[in-house]
């Protein structure tokens, strides 16, 4: 601390002993130390709220005040400030209980020079600085300095104290940033440190300077909204901290765009309990999320009926891999020229323990929010090689499988790595794996991730691009990458009906995937009427119902045990103009 200019405010009613402490002070320290003097408890108030003093100086026995109350008194005007006692009380139990009320020190008066006296106020300055700190750090967040976990329960708690006083409502909001750890996995840990300090500064701007913003950990947030008069009034607040999150955030060179999902719990319609009312608020954060995240909702017993569900689901669905319960299915690729199975797409299934069997769209997003997808993937493609081999050891004709790859995957720095110790330790040829990655995930031109498939297509491995159509990619970056298939997306061709009709994306879709040298697949097909005007227009290959379901490896052996079971396909058109590959 700088010692220059340190005001003590000296709270004596003894006219001599505030000479003496003056004396003191001035022989010891060459009057660094500016003394104000009082001799009543409420003119130390006043002055304590007209002027900032750095330390008080107080005696226990005063004309409005006597004993610790006078310590409790000061304590509750100023908090922050450092309390010495001087006084002629000698005992032991009331100096304990003086520096246990909030004194810093405790000093005899007749039993100590004016360096001691100076000491003890330094000391106490000192004291009082690094409790401070010490708080400080205990109650805020070091990246947002905003209040922490702990201060927020806190505030809570006394928020809903005081609306039970006042018969008011309180509202706490839940605020998660959308894919955030997207975005701190693929920029890297520096720039979501950005990204959540930026995120907490918008929030705070959103809200009234009475309400309390705090940051929970990670990318978690709360508002707590106290003294409104109707649990609807929480609801602009919302919409104006989804407008203010709404607008690009620059990090760095980079500019990003974060949406948030808010959910809404009220005191004293929800929970009566702090707890209560964090859990519901969290729930139906959790409903936003379910719902398509960018929005708020405010809790519901349908919420909490919902998310209950969702809660255990993902608690089973930590232990899933571990327990043996995903499973592997297979759907065949035809050729349309021939009318034999030239691949296999490898889609997996979770076999409940009592839900049953799952479809991927149950749980892939958590997983892929968790980042467990990863292991998930890699257990996937190794069993997936083996299952390859295995039938081609039983008599199978060679055949590709291909395996997906989700965002998270392919933002993995590992990921080529990982692909080749797992091709290396079952033995499969490169070229009978493909990777099929949706074309939105390509439409940025994310350089780790074209980066990363380049490096795979130089391995051998084959490149499928799913869902061709659906988004705006790069065909330079396809042509680049040189692809091998292009998939339709399937919405394209739900709309080829009469056999005639709604064609002409798919036919630009075709003649891009040719020019390219690459296949052209369509995927869903259900009809004959589809796979006609398909064949017609020179698309290569087809998967869909129409030809199979997918089928457990077990069903999937002996359908690939029989002879050409779509033979009649050849006979679609003659011969055919599609490209064979």
């Amino acid at each position: 601390m700088n010692k220059s200019a340190v005001k003590v405010l000296l709270v004596e009613d003894n006219l001599g002993d505030a000479r003496l402490v003056q004396e003191m002070l001035r022989e010891a320290n060459n009057d660094v130390f500016i003394l104000t003097h009082v001799e009543r408890l409420n003119d130390a108030l006043q002055h304590l709220a007209d002027v900032k003093y750095d330390v008080v100086l107080v005696d226990l026995t005063l004309p409005d005040a006597h004993g610790l109350c006078t310590v409790n008194h000061l304590q509750t005007a100023r908090p922050e400030l450092p309390i010495v006692v001087l006084t002629g009380v000698n005992d032991q139990n009331i100096a304990l209980q003086a520096v246990q009320t909030g004194a810093q020190d405790y000093l005899i008066k007749g039993q100590g020079d004016g360096h001691l006296l100076c000491r003890a106020l330094w000391y106490a300055i000192e004291r009082k600085e690094r409790q401070a700190k010490l708080t400080y750090l205990a109650q805020y967040d070091q990246l947002t300095e905003l209040p922490n976990r702990i201060l927020f329960k806190d505030r809570l708690e006394g928020a809903l104290k005081r609306a039970e006083r006042t018969n008011t409502v309180v509202a706490l909001m839940f605020i998660d940033l959308d894919r955030f750890k997207f975005i701190n996995d693929t920029l890297g840990h520096d720039y979501g440190d950005q990204l959540l300090k930026a995120a907490g500064a918008r929030i705070r701007t959103a809200v009234r300077a009475q309400d309390t913003v705090a940051r929970l950990g990670g990318d978690e947030f709360t508002v707590i909204l106290e003294g409104i008069a109707r649990p609807e009034d929480a609801a602009p607040v919302a919409e104006k901290v989804l407008a203010q999150m709404g607008a690009p955030f620059k990090l760095g060179q980079h500019q990003v765009t974060v949406t948030t999902s808010i959910g809404i719990a009220v005191y004293p319609a929800n929970a009566a309990e702090p707890q209560a009312l964090i859990r519901a608020a969290d729930n139906a954060m959790y409903r936003v999320k379910a719902r398509g995240r960018n929005s708020f909702q405010f809790f519901t017993e349908s919420v909490n009926s919902n998310i209950t569900g969702r809660g255990s689901m993902a608690n089973s669905l930590r232990h899933a891999l571990t327990r043996d319960e995903f499973e592997i299915h297979y759907q065949p690729q035809v050729d349309l020229r021939t009318g034999e199975v030239v691949s296999l797409e490898a889609l997996i299934r979770w076999r409940h323990p009592t839900l049953g069997l799952l479809s991927p769209a149950r749980f892939l997003n958590q997983q892929e929010e968790s980042g467990q997808i990863i292991l998930m993937g890699q257990w996937l493609l190794r069993s997936v090689c083996t299952q390859l081999l295995n039938w081609q050891r039983q008599g199978a004709a060679p055949l590709r499988v291909a395996v997906n790859l989700s965002a998270r995957e392919l933002k993995n720095p590992r990921l080529t790595a990982e692909i080749e110790d797992i091709l290396q330790y079952t033995g499969l040829p490169p070229a009978l794996l493909e990777l099929e990655v949706a074309e939105s995930l390509l439409r940025d031109g994310d350089t780790a991730a074209v980066s990363s498939l380049f490096v795979l297509k130089q391995m051998g491995i084959r490149l499928v691009v799913d869902d061709f159509g659906s988004s705006a990619s790069s065909l330079r970056c396809l042509h680049r990458l040189q692809v091998d298939t292009l998939k339709i997306d399937r919405a394209l061709i739900n709309e080829v009906k009469d056999g005639v009709e709604n064609m002409a994306v798919v036919d630009a879709i075709i003649a891009v995937g040719h020019h390219m040298a690459s296949q052209v697949v369509a995927k869903s097909v259900e009809t004959t009427e589809q796979l006609t005007t398909l064949y017609a227009h020179g698309c290569d290959g087809a998967q869909g119902f129409l030809f199979s379901q997918a089928l457990p490896a077990d069903s999937m052996t002996v359908l690939l045990s029989e002879p050409a079971p779509w033979a009649y396909v050849r006979e679609l058109g003659g011969d055919s103009t599609s490209i064979a590959h």
